[in-house]
């Protein structure tokens, strides 16, 4: 017994240490590719160590809000999940038929509406909408603005999220609340979309020998999805002004004299 706990510990660890390491390199990963988009190069030594301590504050920002949420949703799913633990844990043979359905994972209403009297269950889904789904969507938004509008501020003036997250309340929420929530809608319309090519493209390409599980050759394949998104963001955050303007203004030519003098 000693030893499956300690495996189970080892378990857990193994998995919260692959988590952070994720997420880490999804916080640097995020500066480089901004950068090389807006000055249209493929460089990683530079950027990653410009936007250290950026990214290092945007990995830590995201650590803990994801750690409130989720322990949000999880104690929402306890509290909505209460009426039917309570009534499965009966002593009776209703209560012990209750709880073989809810183990079972039977997904027959009508059945389990007969059999719980129309009370728990129900209960359970209406709890559920009101406390899970809300903060769901809640933290949905929070990442598309963080990743489409608080990335690129802290990139523009080399910010701390807390800072740009402040930058963002006074400069661009007053007076578009109604324009960002319409971006965040489009913005979840083409995540579906492309997310739904993302996914034909890896099983076409993994009708050829798995490819398409391939990080490199995914990568590659996906990048200009990823490009399309990352941009897509930058443009419409240049819309506020000057000021937010993150590409770099492009050389302009000389104008060409409609007859040149020809030296010989």
């Amino acid at each position: 017994m000693f030893v499956v706990i300690i495996g189970i510990v080892f378990l857990f660890c193994l998995i919260f240490a692959i988590f952070l390491v994720i997420h880490w390199l999804s916080a640097r990963g995020r500066f480089m590719f901004l950068d090389n988009v807006v000055h249209d190069r493929a460089e990683i030594k530079a950027p990653w160590a410009e936007f250290r301590e950026t990214a290092w504050s945007f990995f830590w920002f995201r650590f803990w809000f994801g750690q409130i949420l989720g322990g949000l949703l999880l104690l929402f799913l306890f509290i909505a999940a209460i009426p039917m633990l309570v009534q499965a844990l009966r002593p009776d043979e209703e209560g012990l038929s209750l709880a073989l359905k809810i183990i079972q994972g039977s997904s027959n209403i009508a059945e389990l509406q007969a059999l719980t009297k129309g009370s728990s269950y129900f209960l359970f889904l209406a709890l559920s909408f009101v406390l899970i789904f809300p903060t769901l969507i809640f933290w949905g938004v929070a990442e598309t603005l963080l990743g489409d509008f608080i990335v690129p501020i802290m990139y523009l003036r080399r910010l701390r999220t807390w800072e740009a997250i402040g930058v963002f309340r006074a400069a661009l929420m007053p007076g578009y609340v109604g324009g960002l929530v319409v971006y965040v809608i489009v913005r979840w319309i083409l995540r579906i979309a492309t997310g739904l090519i993302a996914l034909l493209v890896i099983l076409c390409t993994c009708c050829f020998c798995c490819l398409g599980f391939l990080p490199v050759v995914s990568s590659i394949a996906l990048l200009p999805i990823a490009y399309f998104m990352r941009c897509y963001s930058l443009y419409y955050l240049e819309q506020y002004g000057p000021v937010w303007e993150v590409f770099p203004p492009k050389e302009t030519l000389p104008p060409i004299h409609e007859n040149p003098v020809l030296m010989v």
